[in-house]
Order: C-alpha cells, then structure tokens, then sequence
C-alpha cells in the first residue's frame, strides 16, 4: 500500500482577496486591551509604584 504525498508551497494572499473583518477586529482587540492595561499602569505610577 503506497502513498503519494504531495507538498504545496502556499503562497501569499493578494490585498483584495483578503478580508477585512478580522484584521478589524484583532485591532480594536489589541486596542482594547493596551487601553486597559494602561490604566492599572497608570494608576500604579501615580500611587507611587507598585504594590
């Protein structure tokens, strides 16, 4: 029982037959989370540091 594999290189996608939706959506995520994270950073700066 032989079996032949065959290896496709992927190539990259061209800019119009991407999708936007999700690029959007890990953008406002990141955004998201880097304005909440700043503001425990910015309340433990202003306290004096760190507890």
């Amino acid at each position: 029982m032989a079996t032949d594999s065959v290896s496709v290189t992927p190539t990259p996608i061209g800019l119009t037959e991407r999708a936007l939706g999700p690029d959007l959506a890990r953008g406002m995520m990141l955004l998201f989370i880097a304005l909440a994270s700043s503001h425990y950073t910015g309340a433990a700066t202003r306290a004096g540091g760190a507890r």
